[in-house]
Parts: C-alpha cells; sequence; structure tokens
C-alpha cells in the first residue's frame, strides 16, 4: 500500500511539471499596457514599416518647402487726378506742343481732382473730328476760323471763343547746316543745298497757310514749289528737321524756341506783313461733360502767369 501512494505521488507531480512548461503567458488587456511603451511602440512601427497614412499626410511629405517670399513694396500712392473719374480733353494746334504743357503744369495743381491731358495735331484735322463729336472738350485752334466754324455749327459755347495769342513763323536749319539763313533770308531757300524744304500741310495747317503765303510774297515760292515736303502739322515738320528728313523749312517760332529744338538748329524769323497774321483762338464743345473745368482753363489762360510763359515761346499776346 505504501509503495502504490509513493507511485500516485511521483505521477502527480511528473503531470504538473509538463502543464507548467507548454503554458504561455497570457496577453495583458490594452488598458493595462504601459502607455509609454505603446506609443513608443507605435512610433517605431510606423517608420520602419507601410502603416496607412491620410491623403493629407501623403501630400504634405511630397510638397517641396516653399521658399521665403520677399516683402512686397508698398504702392505709390495715387493722386486725386489719377482716381478720379473727371477728364479734360484738350485738342491743340501742333505749335502749342511744349508751351501748353508748361502752362498745363501750374493748372493741374489748382484743379488737382481733374485729369488735364492734351493731343496735338493740325487744326484742320482736328476740326473734322470734331465736327463729328470727338471726345474733347476744349479747341486750341491755330486760328479763328475753325473755332468759328464750331460754332456756326452749333457744335461749340458761343460765349466761350477767345482769341489766346498771335503765332510767327521762322526759316530753320540745323545748327551744322552749310545754309546762312540768318543772313540771306530766304534766299536762302535758292541754294542748290537746300534740297527738300518742309511746311504743314497748308490743307490742314493754318501755319502751312502763312508760310505758303510768305513764300509767295518773299518771292520763292515757285523755284522752290518742287521741293516742298509736306508735313500733316507744324510740329511733325519740325520734327521732319530735327531728324534730317528736310534741309531747310518753316517752322512756329514756339517750336524754334522750345527746350527740345533751340541748341539745334538756327533761325530767321519771317517778317509779319509777309503773310496774314496768325490769329490763334480757342472755344469749349458743347458736348463737354467738364464745362465748369474748361471755362476755368480758358480763364487761366488769359491771367498773367500762362501769358508769361507764352511771351518766353515768341507769342504775341492780345492787348499788348
Amino acid at each position: 500500500m505504501k509503495l502504490l501512494a509513493l507511485w500516485l505521488l511521483l505521477l502527480t507531480w511528473s503531470l504538473g511539471a509538463v502543464g507548467c512548461g507548454d503554458s504561455q503567458p497570457k496577453p495583458k488587456p490594452v488598458a493595462e499596457q504601459n502607455p509609454t511603451s505603446q506609443s513608443t511602440t507605435a512610433a517605431n512601427d510606423s517608420t520602419a514599416s507601410n502603416a496607412t497614412t491620410t491623403p493629407a499626410a501623403e501630400k504634405a511629405k511630397a510638397k517641396p518647402a516653399e521658399k521665403a517670399r520677399p516683402a512686397m513694396k508698398s504702392a505709390k500712392p495715387a493722386t486725386a487726378a489719377e482716381t478720379s473719374s473727371a477728364k479734360l480733353q484738350i485738342a491743340a494746334a501742333g505749335d502749342l506742343r511744349f508751351v501748353l504743357e508748361e502752362i498745363l503744369v501750374e493748372f493741374r495743381k489748382l484743379h488737382p481732382e481733374t485729369r488735364v491731358t492734351a493731343t496735338y495735331g493740325s487744326s484742320g484735322n482736328f476740326f473734322a473730328l470734331l465736327s463729328n463729336e470727338a471726345p474733347f472738350d476744349v479747341f486750341l485752334s491755330g486760328d479763328m476760323q475753325y473755332p468759328q466754324k464750331l460754332i456756326e455749327q452749333d457744335q461749340a459755347f458761343a460765349d466761350s471763343e477767345f482769341l489766346y495769342a498771335f503765332g510767327h513763323i521762322v526759316l530753320w536749319v540745323p545748327k551744322d547746316s552749310p545754309l546762312e539763313v540768318e543772313k540771306n533770308g530766304a534766299e536762302s531757300l535758292l541754294d542748290e543745298r537746300a534740297k527738300k524744304v518742309a511746311i504743314a500741310n497748308p490743307k490742314l495747317a493754318p501755319y502751312g497757310r502763312a508760310a505758303v503765303e510768305a513764300l509767295k510774297h518773299l518771292k520763292v515760292h515757285e523755284q522752290i514749289e518742287s521741293r516742298l515736303v509736306l508735313g500733316e502739322n507744324i510740329a511733325q515738320t519740325a520734327q521732319f528737321l530735327e531728324t534730317g528728313a528736310a534741309d531747310v523749312g518753316v517752322i512756329a517760332l514756339s517750336l524754334a524756341l522750345a527746350p527740345a529744338m533751340k541748341d539745334k538748329g538756327r533761325y530767321w524769323l519771317i517778317p509779319s506783313d509777309a503773310h496774314a497774321p496768325l490769329k490763334q483762338g480757342g472755344v469749349i464743345l458743347k458736348h463737354t461733360s467738364q464745362e465748369a473745368t474748361a471755362r476755368a482753363l480758358i480763364k487761366y489762360l488769359q491771367g498773367e502767369e500762362a501769358r508769361t510763359v507764352m511771351r518766353r515761346y515768341g507769342f504775341e499776346l492780345p492787348g499788348e
């Protein structure tokens, strides 16, 4: 009996030993795992494996880092005239190209709320445009005839008509020209070296008409007629001379005295009695939307500040 009891005891101990050796420790619930070790493990796993990521994360990885953009310069503040819808547009004869720009510098300061611009050309072309209500407010002609015709057509205010100056014409040559116009006057045109003689188109420009009258009065027109080169307006005629497209020409004294030309050439003043007076006038167009400012401009042009500038450019003035 003792031997049987001993054998049963040994058998029970052996079976218990085998069960303990095969058993595995049970995993702890997630709630029981160390939070620190879980985070570390997750981070390691996401780095080492192809873990699933969100589209936003993928886009962030693929997009290269942007370079820092330079700071934008602050824009220059716009002037009152630039931001305003009020515009005063002037159609002006070519002889006013420089003198009017100088006058408008001061006028604009007095009317900063209005954008004042001037376009230059032949009075005849402007008359045709204004007869069809071209978008101009004021017309400053090279004569009095075109403004008067606009009044007759009921396209300009009759009470706005005014005489602002008397113009003059000169015979002009480049500084290095062999022609001695200051000494020989109109006879210089008969020199064989005066191959091209520039004048403004007499059909369009009052200064062109005055040039033809003067050339006939001085008894040289017939001899040089075949050599005449016509500019569309007096400003273009001056450009022909300045660029060498003509050897000598008849231009406005106001252009000969302008800073852009006075140091580039020499001239002879054509006698005033050689042509009809170059009376220059202006009007306000009836289709203007800026009548008050237009009338202010006309008043300013007749004031002493504007007249002082006009004198400097060789104009004679009404009342003097």
